[in-house]
């Protein structure tokens, strides 16, 4: 039998990996590689993976999560207050690390590398470092003209380019990083606290790979640089570290299961 702090070093050991395959995976790139020139399966792939972690998607999946989270407890009157705490300290996490995030981004005005490939084309009216002066709102005006919608550049998967355009934000560091690692590392220890099923029980990994995919897909596709991508994929690491060591997870799951789990 291991304490909940066993169980939770199990999960963060596997972790961490995950983060640390993440961030050298990265870091081996090639300079310059892209996925973002060709129409091909590696190019949907990667475009499905980075669309996975936009609002809608990780809204739906937090719902799943929740439900599964629910009807893994046989009382879950008596643990109302937990999960109320539960979902407190994660919207907290995640609300700061967002702020953190934009405060960075303001501070450390860094373009996207679409936004260079945009203006070593001459695309954008405004010069690179004007442009990235501008506001969100700004920038939103700027590529949503019509001398930009209108015409794809050569060399630009149609589809990445209307992705391309809907991302005013600039590129230090990824949102996407911060929040799939986040994500990632909290469903994994969900999925390991409440599936007891031998047989898929190893799906834990499931999420850990995704965060991997999620990250690594916005180097590729041209939203983000290497250091953008690891600097996020670390603020939600230890993002995920605080709220799985705030103890509501292990209450709400455990509190019907003696003080021991398996």
């Amino acid at each position: 039998m291991k304490r909940f702090s066993s169980v939770n070093r199990h999960i963060i050991k596997y972790a961490t990996l995950a983060v640390f395959i993440l961030i050298v995976f990265s870091l081996l790139l090639p300079a310059g590689y892209n996925s973002y020139i060709t129409e091909d399966f590696l190019t949907y792939f990667w475009v499905a993976a980075s669309l996975s972690c936009n609002p809608p998607a990780v809204l739906v999946s937090m719902v799943i999560i929740l439900f599964l989270l629910i009807f893994s407890t046989k009382k879950f009157i008596r643990i109302h207050h937990s999960f109320i705490i539960f979902l407190l300290i994660g919207t907290v996490l995640l609300s700061a690390g967002v702020y953190f995030i934009n405060f960075l981004k303001s501070e450390f005005p860094k373009p996207r590398p679409f936004h260079e490939f945009l203006s070593s084309r001459n695309l954008l009216r405004e010069n690179l470092e004007n442009f990235t002066q501008l506001s969100d709102t700004q920038r939103k005006l700027e590529l949503s003209s019509d001398s930009l919608i209108q015409k794809i550049p050569e060399g630009v998967s149609p589809i990445v380019y209307k992705i391309w355009l809907a991302e005013p934000a600039l590129s230090f560091p990824s949102a996407h990083a911060f929040n799939s690692v986040f994500i990632g590392i909290v469903y994994s220890c969900i999925l390991f606290f409440t599936i007891q099923n031998k047989k898929i029980k190893k799906i834990y990994f499931a999420p850990l790979i995704w965060m991997i995919f999620v990250s690594v897909s916005r180097i590729v596709l041209g939203f983000h640089h290497k250091t953008d991508v690891i600097f996020g994929s670390l603020m939600g690491y230890c993002a995920a570290l605080l709220f799985v060591y705030s103890g509501a997870l292990n209450k709400i799951i455990f509190i019907n299961r003696g003080k021991d789990a398996a």
